[in-house]
């Protein structure tokens, strides 16, 4: 017959109970309370609604989000940077976010290896390529003052095309994938590719 000290019966539960709480703390798929507010991050841009519609994490943790704000008269594309805590990281733009003053609204988001950032949307029926330095400012080396529009791409031009997804070649040039309407009811797509200055490569065919 075993016989159980109580104190040692007391300190063996009280592990198990602690490990078992370790255990059931480390689940996957479990809110990070240390991220925002008990792992959720809320903001708003001047009372206006908006839409995130894509994010990428930089090799230092931090969380870049991209979209669409409405201010009821017109729609913007906005960037914005969280720190790893899920505050605003007021080193991006001096304020942790940017409301492009032209481009509609941001569908993709790419990272260079430079640390610049590479996003792409809508302007005007046309598609957009805009380029921030790390910093959150307009990198005004890419293309125009760090904006591509062309609407060459998108004849023609009387319906709306958007940038359906990003890359960055290890060379530095972007490619672009977009739409094309040929004939009425039918949308094909269309690829495209810019130099690492952010003007059109005619050599890609």
């Amino acid at each position: 017959v075993m016989y159980w000290n109580k104190s040692i019966l007391l300190a063996y539960t009280l592990i198990v109970f602690f490990n078992l709480s370790l255990l059931l703390a480390q689940q996957p798929g479990d809110l990070d309370i240390s991220f925002g507010t008990n792992g959720k991050v809320v903001a708003n841009f001047s009372n206006a609604s908006f839409n995130v519609k894509s994010q990428a994490v930089q090799t230092d943790g931090k969380l870049i989000l991209v979209g669409e704000i409405n201010s009821g008269l017109s729609t913007k594309g906005f960037v914005f940077r969280l720190n790893t805590d899920g505050s605003l990281d007021t080193s991006f733009n001096t304020t942790g976010r940017v409301v492009h003053t032209f481009v509609e609204k941001f569908e993709v988001i790419k990272l260079q290896s430079d640390g610049k950032i590479v996003v792409g949307g809508t302007f005007n029926n046309d598609v957009a390529i805009v380029r921030y330095n790390s910093n959150g400012t307009l990198d005004t080396g890419f293309a125009l003052s760090g904006n591509f529009y062309n609407s060459d791409i998108n004849n023609p031009p009387t319906s709306q095309k958007t940038i359906n997804d990003l890359e960055i070649q290890t060379d530095g040039k972007i490619l672009g994938l977009t739409t094309l309407d040929i004939v009425a009811g039918e949308r094909d797509d269309i690829g495209f590719r810019l130099l690492a200055n952010g003007i059109e490569d005619t050599s890609f065919l």
